[in-house]
């Protein structure tokens, strides 16, 4: 089976850097990547090079996925999700998509420019939305923000008691890149997972239906839409904040 690992963030965050150390440091075989079209170079910088490691595209247009010939995907791969979209509509597609290509999600990553959320904080419901959805978030662009900053951000984080580890990123590379990679599920998000909707129904003996009941599990809290079709949790868009693509 194909062990297939989310890359969540923001363009601009240092990804190509993380998930090069991640290949190099934390991986055993080959692997592919599969990159979104923000990769195509269009910020100055290209994927580096890796023996056993084959680069391939996927995208999202008009509710169409694309995706470089999955039927003879290794053992690992990556999907680097685009940086300047909205993360939950490309994790729902995702979760019904990679289930039918008999991939199993191992782990979701979010990398966090801690820079830019340092300044803009109305990006903190954007990256909530990424961390629920992952088992780890990777603390990147440190370097530029106050000590105190970052020890606030950790604290709310585990104060929430929310299982989803943080790990530091130093020039590009992470403490432990086999730690980043342990087949370990972290995340508040069940949308990779089998359930059994009962399991979402409050039932006892003294609460028993009287009607007949569809056997539909709740949707993730960020799937929810309401009657409009507009989703319920609304993201900011983050155009405003990265530039023009």
């Amino acid at each position: 089976m194909t062990s297939a690992y989310i890359l969540l963030g923001l363009a601009g965050s240092a990804r190509r850097e993380i998930l090069a150390d991640l290949i190099l440091n934390g991986l055993e075989g080959d692997a592919r990547v599969y990159l979104t079209n923000e990769f195509d170079g269009g910020d100055g910088s290209a994927m580096p090079s890796f023996s056993g490691v084959q680069y391939c595209r996927w995208g999202i247009a008009g509710g169409v996925v694309s995706l470089d010939s999955p039927e003879t995907a290794p053992e690992t791969v990556f999907l680097l999700t685009n940086g300047r979209e909205n993360p939950v509509d490309q994790m729902e597609i995702l979760s019904v998509l990679l289930p039918r290509l008999g991939w199993e999600v191992t782990r979701v990553l979010t990398v966090i420019n801690c820079a830019l959320l340092a300044r803009h904080g109305e990006l903190g419901e954007w990256y909530k939305a990424c961390i629920h959805f992952s088992d780890v978030a990777l603390l990147s662009c440190r370097e530029a923000v106050e000590a105190n900053w970052l020890r606030k951000f950790i604290n709310a984080h585990r104060e929430a008691h929310n299982p989803c580890l943080l790990e530091p990123v130093t020039k590009g590379c992470v403490e432990n890149a086999p730690r980043v990679l342990v087949r370990e599920a972290r995340r508040l998000s069940m949308i990779f997972d089998d359930t059994d909707p009962l399991d979402d129904m409050e039932f006892d003996e003294n609460n028993l239906p009287n009607e007949p009941f569809d056997l539909i599990g709740k949707p993730d809290p960020y799937f929810e839409r309401v009657q409009s079709g507009a989703r319920r949790i609304q993201l900011p868009d983050v155009a405003c904040f990265l530039g023009a693509s």
